[in-house]
């Protein structure tokens, strides 16, 4: 059969050349006895020879030696250093279908030998004849290494071979390269060590970890015909004949001829090659500079003198209103933050600076800390630092950021919020007056919902800025439940959750306490308590639950704060056997909001809604929001209690036991719940 290729892998174990790698291709391997090949249109086995050929060749042969393979005795991948050299002309006549079955059938003085003529065309001797262009040359172990390269200078690759230079590249060092020195530089083996007394008479050999891994063989420009073996009744050409026919009859629609197209200029122009590597170069030199640690700490100490020199501009701006929209250090470092330092590989020394400058200016200037919410409230950059970011710290950190620009924000435009909620039409979706800052924010939030599926993994600080929101003022909770953010939330976990849970990361809990930060986010009390050995395993499965399913733990959690501050009706936390007029001690003293039951729905009816929520909680914090909420909904309401507790049950008797500590939290909220129920 017949397949095509990109690449020639040939062995170099117990191989001295490539010669011999592609001679055992050709040679192929006999198929005889039960390993007989079976015949299709026979339908019996037949002794066969199996063997690869080429049966056209192309302009660049590629040729991998296969430096790299398993050892099953070792059970690990090792690196072939054996001794392989190759030549600088690579004749490959020998390794083509049309010679082998020429061979053969000379071979066996077959009669149809000039029928073979007429099946296979004869190629001029230059048609099989590859030069070495480049060498591709690995240094290092099967786990570990360096490639550098050896190309031959096209401008001194004409008539005089011998003369051509060939040039070394190795990362940024460009130099001449000896050509004799290639089997020193390129074959492998072994070699003698160089650090032995000169009066030592051994002759102590090292392995060479230095090698040719992949060889570039070009043969000359030239379109070589290939023709079709497919017509027995082709004819043979003289090459004299055959060239000037085809300049004769070969026109392309302009009407040049073939001899005519040969002299076009060639698609692809040095000077657009240059100007490539240019454009490559000036975009290498532009990162290293901007991710340079000395750019960094110039940044940084532009951040600090900003702080100084803004408080003088704000000075200025109450004394003249033609200052307030001004430019700031301040937005440039904020944006060298967002735009550069997150993305920067040595981030972590330059982070502590930025974050603690960056939150002292957001307490200090109410403006700074509308630009970051106005900036945020575009639903892209919501999407690209808490969706598609990849680093959860970065992600926290930016969540912290926001926090407390949000705070300011809010307190900065507490009366339009106020006005802006109030006369919000939920029906309709729109209020009245300009939309404030805060409110946008909301929105570029609520817009991302469906984005978010795409991102399970980064979904934690994604619905930790809804927690954020509905913490922050009674506005925003009023705003929150008017676009029913509960029943979307119910909606989303019931349509997408495959069961999740998060770790939290503790790698900058040191700018929390000692260093006042953490944007605006409380210092974390962590719980100190005797580790038992079901602790430790217990932490190991969240980890390994951690890294492959969501994080759905500030999703209820934002549903328990907007849900304290609901007073249910139509069946929701009353029930027949209960009095409407009884205040639910469970929820905020302040709740104002009458929430009706069809939000809730699908969790107040649906026991597998229930039972599918009790077994993906694997977080602690997690499960406690959803036994708070149970807590809250099973108040005095008999048909949810039984509801919930066959839930349970389903849950035990289908789960195991890792799954079933799941529902203890919940459990132990509902077992609390103060009613008599």
């Amino acid at each position: 059969r017949e397949e095509p290729f990109l690449t020639v892998s040939v062995p170099v174990k117990h191989k001295k050349s490539i010669l011999e790698s592609l001679n055992s291709f050709v040679e192929g391997e006999s198929l005889e006895g039960d390993n007989a090949f079976l015949c299709e249109k026979c339908d019996q086995k037949v002794a066969t020879l199996k063997r690869v050929c080429f049966k056209k060749l192309p302009k660049t042969l590629i040729v991998v030696l296969r430096r790299f393979e398993f050892d099953f005795d070792a059970m690990a991948k090792v690196k072939v250093n054996d001794f392989c050299e190759f030549p600088h002309v690579l004749d490959m006549e020998h390794y083509t279908q049309e010679y082998l079955v020429k061979y053969e059938m000379e071979k066996a003085q077959d009669k149809d030998s000039e029928r073979f003529q007429k099946k296979f065309r004869s190629h001029p001797k230059e048609y099989y004849q590859y030069k070495l262009r480049g060498i591709v040359i690995h240094v290092g172990t099967s786990e570990s290494g360096h490639y550098y390269s050896l190309i031959k200078d096209r401008e001194g690759s004409g008539e005089d071979e011998e003369d051509a230079k060939w040039v070394e590249f190795n990362d940024h060092l460009v130099k001449s390269f000896n050509p004799d020195d290639i089997p020193t530089e390129a074959f492998g083996g072994e070699e003698k060590l160089s650090d032995l007394p000169a009066t030592s008479s051994s002759s102590a050999l090292r392995v060479k970890s230095r090698n040719a891994y992949v060889l570039f063989y070009e043969r000359d420009e030239r379109d070589w015909e290939i023709v079709d073996d497919s017509d027995d009744d082709c004819e043979i050409v003289d090459d004299e004949e055959r060239k000037a026919s085809s300049e004769e009859s070969k026109v392309d629609t302009n009407g040049k001829t073939t001899k005519e197209l040969e002299k076009r200029e060639p698609a692809y122009h040095v000077e657009d090659l240059m100007k490539e590597v240019a454009e490559d170069n000036k975009k290498y030199w532009s990162n290293r500079n901007i991710f340079s640690r000395e750019y960094f700490g110039f940044i940084s100490e532009l951040l600090q003198q900003s702080l100084k020199a803004d408080c003088k501009l704000l000075e200025l701006r109450s004394a003249n209103p033609k200052w307030k929209d001004q430019p700031s250090l301040f937005r440039f470092t904020v944006m060298f933050y967002l735009t550069t330092l997150v993305r920067a590989g040595e981030r972590e020394q330059f982070l502590p600076t930025f974050i603690k400058g960056i939150r002292e200016k957001i307490v200090k200037d109410t403006n700074s800390a509308n630009w970051i919410v106005e900036n945020f409230s575009k639903p892209t950059l919501l999407r690209e630092f808490f969706l598609e970011c990849p680093l959860r710290d970065l992600r926290r950190l930016n969540a912290g950021l926001l926090r407390k620009a949000l705070e300011m924000n809010y307190q900065s435009e507490k009366l339009t919020i106020e006005a802006y909620v109030g006369k919000f039409d939920a029906d309709k979706g729109k209020g009245s007056g300009n939309v404030p800052t805060f409110i946008l924010y909301v929105n570029a939030l609520i817009v991302n919902l469906e984005a978010s599926k795409a991102h399970p993994r980064n979904l934690g600080q994604f619905f930790q800025l809804f927690s954020d929101v509905a913490e922050i003022g009674t506005a925003a909770k009023h705003y929150l439940l008017k676009r029913k953010i509960i029943g979307q939330f119910l909606n989303y976990f019931i349509n997408e959750s495959r069961g999740g849970r998060s770790i939290i990361d503790t790698g900058y809990l040191d700018l929390m306490e000692e260093t006042p930060c953490y944007l605006g986010y409380p210092a974390r009390k962590l719980e100190r308590r005797t580790s038992t050995i079901e602790d430790m395993i217990a932490k190991k499965r969240e980890a390994m639950l951690g890294d492959t399913n969501p994080d759905y733990s500030y999703l209820w959690q934002t549903c328990y704060i907007l849900l304290r501050y609901c007073q249910l009706h139509d069946g929701g936390i009353s029930s027949s056997s209960g009095d409407k007029n009884t205040v639910n001690p469970l929820i905020s003293k302040s709740a104002d909001w009458q929430l009706g039951s069809s939000e809730l729905k699908p969790l107040l009816t649906d026991e597998r809604v229930l039972c599918r929520i009790l077994t993906s909680q694997h977080l602690r914090t997690s499960r406690n929001s959803v036994g708070k909420i149970l807590q809250i909904l099973s108040y005095r309401n008999r048909g949810f209690t039984e509801l919930t507790l066959k839930a349970f049950q389903a849950v035990i008797r289908g789960c195991d036991f890792d799954d079933i500590k799941n529902c203890y939290g919940p459990m132990t909220y509902l077992f609390t719940v103060p009613d008599s129920l």
